[in-house]
């Protein structure tokens, strides 16, 4: 995933499993889940997430939802902060842990280059 710096209210879709099962984890507690952030050569930054009101809510900083449990089994929406996406480094690391999954993660590759489909 690519991201301009500076960017403001990326959202994120994290595929949670249950570390047991291996299986999508569904009906999990936003609150018992936490959000972290780790930019190049800097320390995490961790925040509770909070419950989003609604799928289609507009974005809300360190916020998540679960958007659908029967047709996307563990699949949960993301809000990150502004800061995560701040210029001064070219890339981000995204985790989402809790106690009842296995931590969740994407790297974020800051580039304010133009991406051409296709090119490479």
């Amino acid at each position: 995933m690519t991201v301009t710096p500076g960017t403001a209210d990326v959202t994120t879709y994290f595929k949670l499993v249950d570390p047991v099962t291996g299986v999508p984890a569904t009906g999990l507690v936003i609150a018992d889940l936490d959000m972290s952030y780790v930019r190049d050569g800097a320390f995490a930054v961790t925040a509770d997430a909070v419950q989003l009101a609604a799928v289609n809510s507009a974005h809300a900083d360190n916020k998540m939802i679960q958007v659908d449990a029967t047709n996307t089994p563990g699949l949960y929406r993301a809000d990150w902060p502004d800061a995560a996406f701040a210029a001064g480094v070219s890339r981000v690391q995204l985790c989402i842990n809790g106690a009842a999954i296995d931590p969740a993660y994407i790297e974020v590759e800051l580039n304010a280059g133009t991406l051409v489909p296709g090119a490479f």
